[in-house]
């Protein structure tokens, strides 16, 4: 089942869906932040490209990443918004195509309070760190950061799991843990809505989310998404949404660009999504 696509079905379909138009596009997005600010922030990407195409365009996601993975697996997302490391696995099922992906690369970010203990990263030894789920990139890259910046012999951090990014940013925020690893946009993003945090490091660039569209739709639609995706910053609605989903824009790649990451990608499990 993919999860929320039902239970917020009026909040989630593009203004084509009021013409009835057939067939909908599921657009399916990593869960790297809570529902609700997932959904806001990827609306005016699903209305872009709900009137560009002239098709209904419906947001959905998972409750976790597993779920997500699993879903994906199984081809349950028109088109998919997913992270790097999970592209080779989703490329494998036969169900997906790539069509592009970020322009700006990822990187991992370290938050601790700006009134806190921690002012180097090799004081984060033994200390609790919350974190992204632990099939998430951005914690594999982040934690690895922490670890290689310790002495020989020093205890590594503990590290605290959240469900999404933004979990874990409140964790740090709230004193539950003295650090937190969070993707760079959304380190940002919580420095500029004031909470009292600062960035304490920031970890080598990969390749940002791709994006992925399914096999079973008509080549003319596939083509489609990516041509429209890739030329969003050629037009003023199109700069204007890239601004409003906090993206400088779409480029083109193939399965290629992600294929270093396959070691980083978790084995889906059976389940429910």
């Amino acid at each position: 089942m993919v999860w929320l696509s039902l239970a917020l079905y009026a909040f989630c379909m593009s203004p084509a869906a009021a013409k009835e138009r057939e067939p909908a596009l599921t657009l399916g997005i990593l869960p790297v932040s809570s529902p609700l600010a997932l959904f806001e922030r990827f609306a005016p990407l699903r209305d872009f490209l709900g009137e560009t195409l002239g098709l209904e365009v419906r947001l959905a996601s998972a409750r976790d990443f597993p779920s997500f993975i699993r879903n994906t697996a199984a081809g349950e997302y028109d088109i998919v918004l997913t992270a790097p490391h999970l592209v080779p696995g989703a490329v494998d099922s036969g169900h997906y195509t790539v069509r592009a992906t970020f322009r700006e690369e990822i990187r991992a970010a370290v938050l601790v309070r700006s009134e806190g203990p921690v002012n180097h990263l090799e004081e984060l030894a033994g200390r609790p760190v919350a974190a992204p789920p632990q099939a998430a990139i951005v914690s594999m890259v982040g934690a690895d950061m922490m670890l290689q910046s310790l002495s020989p012999g020093a205890v590594a951090p503990e590290f605290v799991h959240y469900p999404n990014h933004n979990a874990a940013v409140q964790a740090v925020a709230l004193g539950f843990t003295d650090a937190a690893i969070v993707s760079l946009i959304i380190a940002q993003q919580a420095i500029d809505d004031g909470l009292p945090l600062e960035r304490l490091a920031t970890s080598r660039p990969i390749p940002g989310l791709g994006v992925l569209v399914s096999r079973r739709l008509p080549e003319s639609v596939q083509a489609g998404v990516g041509e429209t995706l890739i030329g969003m910053e050629a037009s003023d609605q199109g700069r204007q949404v890239l601004k409003q989903i906090l993206l400088q824009g779409f480029v083109a790649a193939d399965p290629e660009v992600f294929e270093f990451l396959r070691p980083f990608a978790p084995q889906p499990v059976g389940g429910d999504g």
